[in-house]
């Protein structure tokens, strides 16, 4: 569900910027961000 709503984001953003390598950056942040939150979670 996150990882469609990060591609589309992001290719809403690759089209506005006209670059996929943003798009795709964009989503391995997003990505990367997702794993921090599970980490945190899976700690408390």
């Amino acid at each position: 569900m996150l990882e469609l709503e990060a591609r589309r984001a992001g290719m809403l953003i690759g089209k506005h910027f006209s670059s996929p390598l943003f798009s795709k950056i964009y989503l391995n942040i997003l990505k990367y961000f997702h794993e921090k939150a599970s980490q945190i979670d899976g700690k408390e």
